[in-house]
């Protein structure tokens, strides 16, 4: 049962989730909100919503995550680590880009948390002007990048629909087997293995072994290239 194809033979990986939409905001979580108010103006001057929070605690719920396009998020020595913080993130908004700002970071603080994935670092005092225009940047490239990450969560959907059966077929498929091979592999009959073909072509939206190979592939190559599947995590 070896082969470079096998997906489901481990468990699979957490799902992406996503809003319906992109958001065009930016949350800040800030250990003094208040200092921010130059780079809020120029934000807001620039047509970006803004909302101002505590820093991120990981007890409370993230609701409005849905509705932004980028988070600046502080780190303090008391608080959650940036990996910790982007891991909590990416679980809740996978492609959701992160910001961080500190003051007196280490240099390997800055380094992990761009190496875990995070859009930019900043030092405290920072500048309005820069940061901002790093948040508009942020924004742009995630709107410009949601399709893919809704592609992604469209496919990650349709491989939680399929049968633990289906699932072994669908290796199997992706392993060029014919439907004998796949039966004796599997200990059922021919017309078994078609059955549970179809099924497996209806739910993944597909009509050929070629189309859900390219699927995969494509879903497996844009998983791996975005930073909540980074190693680090």
């Amino acid at each position: 049962m070896s082969g470079s194809s096998r997906i489901f033979l481990s468990k699979l990986d957490p799902p992406v989730l996503l809003p319906d939409q992109p958001g065009d905001g930016v949350a800040l979580h800030l250990s003094d909100p208040s200092s921010s108010a130059p780079l809020c103006k120029l934000l807001q001057a620039s047509g970006i919503r803004v909302t101002t929070q505590g820093l991120i605690d990981r007890s409370r719920p993230f609701n409005c995550w849905s509705q932004v396009g980028c988070i600046v998020a502080e780190l303090e020595s008391r608080n959650p680590t940036a990996l910790t913080i982007l891991r909590t993130i990416r679980q809740l908004h996978a492609g959701l880009p992160v910001i961080f700002v500190a003051e007196k970071p280490q240099v390997s603080t800055v380094v992990e948390s761009i190496k875990c994935g995070a859009f930019d670092f900043f030092e405290r005092p920072w500048d309005p002007n820069r940061l901002a225009a790093r948040i508009e940047e942020a924004i742009t490239t995630y709107r410009r990048t949601f399709p893919v990450f809704s592609e992604i969560a469209r496919v990650d959907q349709l491989l939680r629909g399929l049968t633990r059966r289906e699932r072994q077929l669908f290796d199997l498929i992706l392993d060029g087997k014919s439907t004998k091979e796949m039966a004796f592999e599997l200990g059922i009959r021919d017309v078994t293995v078609d059955f549970h073909r179809r099924n497996l072509y209806r739910k993944m939206e597909v009509d050929n072994p070629v189309n859900l190979a390219l699927m995969i592939e494509n879903y497996r190559h844009e998983r791996q290239k975005w930073s909540w599947e980074r190693t680090a995590f």
